[in-house]
C-alpha cells in the first residue's frame, strides 16, 4: 500500500516538474524582453541545471510587460 502510494507522489512530482521545466524554458525562448545572447543563456542554464534552472528563471528573468486594454 506505502509503495503505491509512493509511486503515485514520484509520479505527480515528476509530472509536476515536467511541466515547470517545458513551461520555462518555452517562455525563455519567446520572451521579447531578452536578447538573443541572454535567451541562449538560460536556455542552456534549464537544460544544465534542469528543475532548479526552470525555478530561477521563473524568478529572476525579466517577464513580458501585461498589456493593457485600450479602453
Amino acid at each position: 500500500m506505502t509503495n503505491i502510494l509512493a509511486g503515485i507522489v514520484g509520479l505527480v512530482l515528476g509530472f509536476g516538474s515536467l511541466a515547470i521545466w517545458v513551461y520555462a524554458l518555452v517562455s525563455a525562448i519567446k520572451n521579447e524582453r531578452l536578447n538573443s545572447n541572454m535567451r541562449l543563456i538560460w536556455v542552456l542554464v534549464m537544460l544544465f541545471a534542469n528543475i532548479l534552472g526552470a525555478v530561477l528563471y521563473l524568478l529572476v528573468a525579466p517577464n513580458r510587460p501585461h498589456r493593457l486594454a485600450d479602453a
